[in-house]
């Protein structure tokens, strides 16, 4: 267990560590990272739920849960048929 003390030591000695060059918030402009280029952002008509359920009923019949593949590909199905899709 370390002292009061101790503790006031190894943090005296961590700041020592410190590189006074190595500030990123002083030269922010300059850092070498490409700005994000602005996307089109996601619609929710964009994502059909139907076909992500039909991806997953994929990895559950690699993994031996038919069961469950089996209830989301008839959900999947009723969905597609709803949306005509």
């Amino acid at each position: 267990m370390l002292t009061e003390d101790d503790k006031r030591i190894n943090f005296e000695k961590i700041k020592a560590l410190r590189d006074p060059k190595d500030d990123a918030s002083s030269n922010i402009s300059n850092l070498p990272f490409e700005e994000e280029s602005a996307e089109e952002p996601k619609v929710i008509e964009n994502i059909r739920i139907h076909e992500s359920w039909l991806e997953l009923a994929v990895e559950l019949l690699r993994w031996g849960e038919f069961t469950r593949a089996k209830s989301l590909v008839q959900e999947s199905n009723l969905h597609s048929r709803i949306l005509k899709d």
